[in-house]
């Protein structure tokens, strides 16, 4: 009895734990709580300091709190500077990602976010920084006062600028001239609110020869090439340089609200009023030979912006113009695979270009204005390899030119004006559906031909739709089905009942109501 009741032998210390048990439990916290670890102790602290995979990671967000150990001073739950320096300084050497958000002129006010702070950081990172994030921080006094430490990030390969709206930085500018001294940068994002109207894709990108994706998006102002629907002479214009060609590496090219044109030197613009054919991408464009896949939002194309003789007044005082997608784009035939036109005011003739991109495997257009024509060219059935396709034209019904592409696993028609859908082989391989926004009264019952392949079925804002009971009979014939969207249908007892039946039957279904 007494050899029972002895003592039960101490516990080892928590101060001896094993280093790799310690560090797969910091890789589960947050940033703040690894903090916190690092200042139990001696042991904790050498122990994690030697796991990079730890501090792989980083965001500075002055919105959040970072620690609340009294070893640690906070102002109004800004991390101080000297909290800054004496953090990377110990783990700066490991961070491969970096995310900088929300330093503006708040934070610096409280004491966090001044141009010397981050360039100490970025100074301190610089050796193993793989990538940066930059989001609604302003930069003007980072990019004019430390633009050397800037160019020291040579390990850098993607980098993702978003400014504040009323910041503005602009390829081909002094300010970004860091950019190029990048050279192993592959990833490139700039979002900004692009004061003035001239800019460019400067022939300087050259530098970057292993760039793989590019986006480039105008903040604040009217959405648009315009900037006033009533002045169509006030133009957003990004002049592409004919070097750009030389980018034989870009895969991917995203270009958000600008009037494309091709840079000239010395040449004098037409005087105002004159009318200028828009007919054309910049040449360069059309010369990228590995370019896969190209996204155009908002944007107009041409040599020149239109002038007053050259704007089509449709629904009243809204004034556009259809820009023509040039017959040369069937250049890009060969290397093309995903195309998205959004808010583009091309008609069914400029449209009927597509039709060359016979290697496409996704397609998206959305219509800037439903007085559009609301049917697409039926040279669309000959991209048979098309396996995403997105339409919003405010149709009113399926397109007869799609429902023989057999090939596809996605299919959006969302905000379209469809009261049913057409069946047809298009239907049997898809695996998400999205029919939101439309005119449907009931469940397409069309739909049941997918439900071999179909994971995901979006069909809000059908505000007349029901679902009865042999609806819901074709639904649970749907193998793989994991989510239902279906809210904003009618609100009667009848289909309530029936969606409660579905989710007592198909436990493991999401049901978004």
């Amino acid at each position: 009895m007494k050899a029972r009741a002895g003592k039960r032998p101490a516990a080892a210390p928590w101060a001896c734990l094993q280093a790799d048990c310690l560090q797969a439990v910091a890789c589960l916290l947050t940033p703040r709580d690894r903090f916190k670890l690092n200042l139990v102790c001696r042991g904790w602290r050498d122990a994690l300091e030697d796991a990079p995979q730890v501090w792989d990671a980083v965001t500075i967000d002055p919105r959040k709190k970072a620690s609340t150990s009294r070893r640690v001073r906070f102002n109004k739950n800004l991390p101080t500077p000297q909290v800054l320096a004496a953090w990377f300084g110990r783990y700066g050497c490991h961070v491969r990602q970096l995310h900088l958000r929300h330093l503006d002129a708040a934070s610096r006010a409280e004491g966090c976010g001044a141009a010397p702070d981050m360039a100490a950081v970025l100074q301190a990172v610089a050796s193993s920084l793989r990538q940066l994030v930059v989001q609604q921080c302003t930069v003007q006094a980072l990019l004019s006062g430390h633009a050397a430490t800037l160019r020291s990030l040579r390990c850098l390969t993607s980098l993702h600028l978003q400014l504040p709206p009323e910041e503005s930085l602009s390829l081909g500018t002094p300010q970004a001239a860091f950019i190029t001294a990048l050279s192993g940068l592959q990833d490139l994002a700039l979002a900004s609110g692009y004061s003035g109207r001239q800019h460019s894709l400067p022939a300087s990108l050259a530098a970057l020869p292993r760039l793989r994706s590019l986006q480039l998006a105008r903040l604040g102002g009217a959405r648009g090439i315009t900037n006033d629907p009533l002045h169509p002479d006030e133009l957003y214009v990004l002049a592409v340089a004919p070097s750009l060609a030389g980018l034989s590496a870009l895969e991917r090219l995203v270009l958000s609200d600008w009037l494309l044109v091709e840079e000239q030197r010395g040449e004098v613009e037409d005087p105002e009023g004159v009318e200028v054919a828009i007919h054309r991408l910049p040449p360069a464009l059309l010369g990228l030979p590995s370019l896969s896949s190209l996204v155009l939002s908002d944007v107009g194309l041409g040599k020149h912006g239109p002038g007053p003789a050259a704007i089509a007044q449709i629904a009243g005082d809204v004034a556009c113009r259809a820009y023509a997608l040039p017959a040369e784009l069937a250049r890009l035939a060969g290397s093309l695979r995903k195309l998205a036109l959004l808010n583009h005011t091309c008609g069914q003739q400029e449209l009927a270009v597509l039709s060359l991109l016979s290697n496409l495997t996704s397609l998206s257009l959305v219509a800037k204005w439903r007085a559009q024509p609301t049917h697409l060219p039926d040279a669309f059935a000959q991209l048979t390899g098309l396996q995403q396709l997105k339409l919003s034209h405010g149709l009113t019904q399926v397109p007869p030119c799609i429902t023989g592409l057999t090939q596809l696993t996605l299919l959006d028609l969302s905000f379209n004006s469809l009261k049913s859908i057409k069946p047809g082989e298009y239907l049997k391989r898809l695996v998400a559906v999205n029919l939101r926004a439309n005119l449907l009264s009931h469940f397409p019952g069309q739909l049941k031909v997918a439900r071999h392949t179909a994971v995901e079925l979006q069909l809000p804002q059908n505000d007349s739709m029901t679902i009865t009971e042999r609806d819901v009979e074709q639904l649970l014939t749907f193998e793989k089905l994991r989510q239902l969207t279906i809210f904003g249908a009618s609100e009667d007892k009848g289909t309530r009942r029936c969606l409660a039946m579905l989710a007592k039957a198909m436990p493991w279904l999401l049901i978004d109501v």
